[in-house]
């Protein structure tokens, strides 16, 4: 019997062993927002083969904190990962510094089938807004009447100027 269940442990990561990478992971999505590749947690994890990476990321699929795409591949975090970081990406940081001081920003992600994919503005695109109430601003504005909202190049009757776009980015993932 002894040798039976050495046996089923054999290629099973210890339990210290599960919550370190658990912690590493954590880190990792907090930092980069996504889950690394197998050859990349092998090598934050230190191990020399990514079998071994293999072995423990298999183990917390089977626990449910870790899953993987449809494909089978690629590390997700699972349902029991803990909370999750918004898709939204991070403003770039050359883009901040060139923005005035003080002004209060908003990342607005353009939904599928939204108004706002207009003219060079896509479906998954992120818009940098900043508040503005007044109607004499030049650029792209951020219009609102009622729950529809809408890009315009100048303020249009009926409709409240909310913000004007400082920035467009699209992430490519």
């Amino acid at each position: 019997m002894g040798r039976a269940v050495a046996g089923m442990l054999r290629g099973m990561p210890r339990p210290s062993r599960l919550e370190e990478a658990k912690d590493k992971l954590r880190a990792h999505y907090a930092a980069h927002g996504g889950m690394p590749a197998i050859q990349a947690f092998a090598e934050l994890m230190g191990y020399a083969s990514p079998s071994s990476a293999h072995d423990v990321t298999n183990a917390l699929v089977k626990q449910g904190f870790l899953a993987k795409d449809e494909r089978g591949g690629r590390l997700l975090p699972g349902p029991l990962f803990g909370p999750k970081r918004s898709r939204a990406p991070s403003i770039p940081a050359e883009l901040l510094e060139a923005l005035p001081k003080g002004v209060e920003l908003e990342v607005l992600r353009v939904p599928k089938g939204s108004p706002l994919a207009v003219d060079g503005v896509l479906a998954g695109d992120y818009l940098v807004v900043a508040p503005a109430d007044r109607t004499d601003l030049s650029g792209t504005l951020l219009l609102a009447s009622g729950r529809k909202r809408a890009l315009a190049a100048q303020a249009r009757e009926g409709w409240a100027v909310t913000a004007v776009v400082v920035a467009q980015f699209r992430a490519y993932r």
